[in-house]
């Protein structure tokens, strides 16, 4: 029995749609075939470990705007025709035990023109099989009970990897039996928290909870239905003035998550997979199948004219029916107005459209008198854009009535400039003061009643606003069970935080840090960091810290204290104290493993010899056990003397293995070697694979060569924006993944304001236009990036920051974002980059709350107020995305301490 193939792709239609989706495509791919020129691409599948080819794989390779079906034959080939441009493709159907990924290829494909081109081979692996069979309350089988798989993939994508559900549905056979194949296989530790989860249901029964896989490998799955714990479902959807919506189509996600609380997987369930929910003429829905009460579920309406929306998750609780949540849709409107010049002059011709604010963008031209009419806008915050050549490029807030009026400027007319805002709204003191009174009644009700995890993190929070208080606490023994490796950690964080504003007693904490390798580390800290200490000072502090480093048992650890010391010492200007520390410290780390904790000391320590000694720090490295770590540490030298040996750099990316970690390792090569080489600096951005990246490299480089030849750097940086707009215009949201063209674009301000202050006004209204479509279900991801977007925008404009990162702060408010996600911590901190007092009053704590999970979300906002506001925006940034962007301005030596 083969179980129905699962659709999993960045942005997923429901079922009854995509087939009508499918159709729409298909007769667009004719009609532009017939249009545009063609390029003939011929593709190769085969499976990865036997290279077997694999025939009766369907694909779709989609250009943005018209997509190609095509199947392997016998050979595991396929050909097609499409448009030049940037293109990607996904899976429709895959032979089964073969895996379904996520994206046919690792990153988008830039198709030039040309007679044939071949595509880079595409490699499927098998999957595991899963067996089990369905019995009821009496333990007899089943027939025909629906059964689903689901789980969440890792993938590598484009620089980075993407996460995506996937599911499987089949029935029971006349036995009660199933079978699943193709399913991921689960790697490491805890298969069975991180694999997928089983489900079945018939008529009025379903399973009491989704099922993990077994313990024993193989092990068959039972699946045992009951009326039990199920609960029947009804709601209700309304527009955002509360009239209910006839017509709206209803998805049922779930989510689990691991014993922690955080998030593992977000499915949709086959009780709207296979059955269309449909609201009646009141806006009311009921639920075909009955749910498990003890499961968390949103759902997920759409319909014509509205944005698409998924509303609260919650547990259904008791009762043998419950109301779900109500869903609120913003209606989609129309905008008219008018575009003219600086002098009131009409510009009819004009191309103003939308993009971001719905599902598709739309557009129209300016008829007559500059009139336009715009539909397809969304109720509520949104944005229109205008461009025409000749003129800066605008964009404004759609009016909520009457007329929306565009002024366009010439290209010649000069502009007012734009600059960087402070990061801070409010004084520093004032934002540490509010952030204070949000967490300190969590802070004392966690140390009078919480657990040890609880007062340790209360703790934790508490110290980077009142370090003594905190210290306080650990000297008192008001934490259970604090063991002596807690109490250095804490003490180590104190001392931290109070580098800033009293680096004595800062020094004092530090000192009394039992565990000689933490007590090095923390005096290391407080001299690199430099702050309002003399040269003297520091040097002391340096003494302190490798006198510590010779106590430490582990010679590793020693060797990279001495490393990190002379990292500084270089700094100050000894050299001769640096070098003497690098010999020592490089002769022990060629006596250290290759692998695990001497890997990575050898590593670290490479990074600094590099400045001294090329040769002898690439020896340190070129023989690491693990490829991932060699490509890393080669990289990072590179970026150190890209600056001073721009051809020595450019050798090195050369000896790094894997694309990824060289194409990364290239756009910061290219940001310090621009000072010195941009020619060398602009080759080596050409060759870098990922587009958003590549475009990345292009504005470090304008950056560099601004000083010298800003003219030259205009360009380079519009080349950069020139490459994000091609990536939105081939439908971006096809190849939803860690990077984004509008974020891409914002961290590329800083850069147009230093080539010219004048631009930065019009190339911020670029970035906004690069957003993607508003997405039909992953709207948690669309979401944080809108938030990434925010957090990045409230540097110069904090209104259009706001505006963008609203909808967001809506579900944030609505509780449809999970507490425990990083969407959720995108959304405070861009809240608190624009108003930190708007922020505060986003989320109101739980009737019944525990102080951990209280103080998570008042936790994240207190951590951003903590940071100083000279590094904030790009520390708090740095802790969103992971690796999926590069924020230039962190120092070089990764221990140094920045608040």
């Amino acid at each position: 029995m083969r179980p129905d193939s699962g659709r999993s792709v960045g942005y997923r239609l429901a079922e009854a749609n995509l087939r009508q989706f499918i159709a729409l495509l298909a007769v667009t791919f004719c009609t532009t075939l017939q249009a545009a020129d063609t390029v003939h691409v011929r593709g190769l599948i085969h499976e990865q470990e036997t290279d077997r080819p694999v025939a009766g794989a369907v694909l779709l390779l989609s250009d943005g705007k018209a997509e190609a079906r095509v199947e392997s034959d016998a050979n595991g080939r396929y050909e097609c025709r499409l448009s030049p441009g940037i293109i990607t493709g996904r899976f429709v159907d895959v032979p089964v035990p073969l895996i379904t990924p996520l994206r046919a290829f690792r990153a988008p494909i830039t198709l030039g023109n040309g007679e044939a081109v071949s595509l880079p081979p595409i490699e499927l692996r098998p999957g595991i099989a899963v067996r089990g069979h369905v019995v009821g309350a009496d333990g007899k089988p089943v027939v025909g009970a629906t059964v689903q798989a689901m789980w969440t993939v890792f993938e590598p994508w484009s620089e980075g990897y993407i996460s995506g559900p996937k599911w499987l549905i089949t029935r029971s056979d006349e036995q009660g039996k199933f079978v699943f194949a193709g399913i991921d296989p689960v790697d490491g530790p805890r298969p069975a928290e991180r694999g997928p989860r089983f489900w079945a249901a018939r008529g009025s029964e379903a399973t009491e909870t989704f099922v993990s896989l077994p313990t024993q490998p193989d092990g068959p799955i039972e699946l045992r239905l009951s009326r039990n714990s199920v609960v029947s479902v009804a709601g209700g959807v309304v527009d955002t003035s509360g009239r209910p919506i006839a017509g709206a189509r209803v998805e049922v996600w779930t989510q689990w998550r691991t014993d922690a609380g955080f998030v593992l997987a977000q499915v949709p369930l086959f009780v709207s997979l296979e059955h269309e929910i449909v609201t009646d003429s009141e806006g009311r829905y009921r639920i075909p199948q009955p749910l498990d009460r003890k499961q968390e579920y949103a759902l997920m309406a759409t319909c014509d004219g509205y944005l698409p929306a998924r509303g609260t998750w919650y547990q259904p609780g008791d009762g043998a029916a419950v109301e779900s949540p109500e869903l609120c849709l913003r209606k989609l409107r129309s905008v008219a107005g008018r575009v003219v010049d600086c002098q009131g002059r009409p510009l009819p011709g004009t191309r103003v459209f939308q993009a971001g604010d719905n599902v598709q963008v739309t557009e129209a031209m300016a008829a007559d008198e500059g009139r336009f009419s715009l539909t397809g806008i969304a109720e509520g915050p949104a944005f229109l854009f205008a461009e025409r050549d000749g003129y800066r490029f605008c964009g404004v807030d759609a009016a909520q009535s009457g007329d929306t009026e565009i002024v366009l400027a010439r290209d010649d007319e000069p502009a007012l400039p734009l600059a960087s805002l402070p990061a801070n709204v409010m004084p520093h003191e004032e934002e540490l003061a509010l952030a204070r009174r949000l967490i300190e009644p969590d802070v004392q009700r966690a140390l009078r009643l919480g657990n040890h995890q609880e007062q340790w993190n209360a703790t934790y929070h508490w110290r980077r606003l009142n370090p003594a208080e905190a210290l306080e606490q650990i000297d008192n023994g008001m934490i259970v069970d604090l063991t002596s490796d807690d109490k250095d950690f804490l003490r180590t964080q104190i001392a931290r935080s109070l580098v800033r504003d009293d680096l004595t007693e800062a020094e004092t904490v530090a000192n009394a840090i039992e565990d000689a390798d933490r007590r090095a580390r923390a005096l290391f800290e407080l001299a690199a960091s430099g702050i309002d200490a003399s040269p003297d000072t520091r040097r002391t502090l340096l003494s302190q810290s490798l006198l510590a480093a010779s106590h430490a048992e582990d010679p590793s650890l020693r060797a990279l204290w001495q490393a990190c010391v002379a990292d500084v010492y270089l700094d100050l200007g000894d050299v001769d104290v640096a070098d003497r520390l690098l010999a020592e410290a490089g002769t022990t780390a060629a006596t250290l493993p290759l692998a695990g904790g001497g890997g990575s000391s050898r590593r670290y320590i490479a990074e600094v010899l590099a400045r001294t000694d090329l040769a002898t720090a690439l020896n340190l490295v070129r023989d690491l056990a693990e490829d991932k770590d060699r490509d890393r540490a080669i990289g990072k030298i590179a970026y150190r003397v890209a600056a001073k040996e721009p051809a020595e750099a450019e050798r090195m990316l050369t000896m790094v293995g894997e694309r990824y970690h060289r194409d990364w390792a290239t756009v910061r090569v290219c940001y310090r070697m621009a000072t010195t080489d941009s020619e060398r600096a602009r080759r080596l951005a050409s060759q870098v694979a990922s587009p958003y990246l590549r475009s990345l490299a292009l504005g470090w480089i304008a950056r560099g060569c601004a000083a010298s030849d800003a003219h030259r750097a205009r360009r380079i940086l519009n080349d950069a924006f020139e490459q994000l707009k091609s990536l939105t215009l081939a439908g971006e949201s096809r190849f939803y993944g860690p990077q984004s063209a509008a974020v891409a674009a914002t961290l590329l301000l800083p850069v147009v304001e230093v080539v010219d202050p004048q631009l930065v006004r019009e190339h911020l209204w670029r970035a906004v236009s690069f957003r993607r479509p508003y997405s039909v279900s992953d709207q948690e991801d669309l979401l944080m990036e809108n938030a990434m977007l925010a957090l990045l925008l409230a540097r110069y404009d904090r209104a259009t920051a706001r505006l963008v990162l609203e909808p967001a702060a809506e579900q944030f408010k609505r509780r449809a974002l999970n507490e425990t996600g990083r969407c959720q911590v995108a959304v405070v901190y861009a809240a608190c980059a624009i108003d930190p007092r708007w922020c505060a009053t986003l989320a109101e704590p739980p009737t019944e709350r525990r102080p951990f999970r209280a103080l998570g979300w008042h936790g994240d906002l207190a951590w951003a107020l903590a940071i100083p506001p000279a590094v904030r925006t790009r520390l708090l940034f740095a802790n969103l995305p992971g690796n999926d962007y590069w924020f230039p301005g962190a120092p070089d030596n990764e221990f140094v301490l920045e608040f």
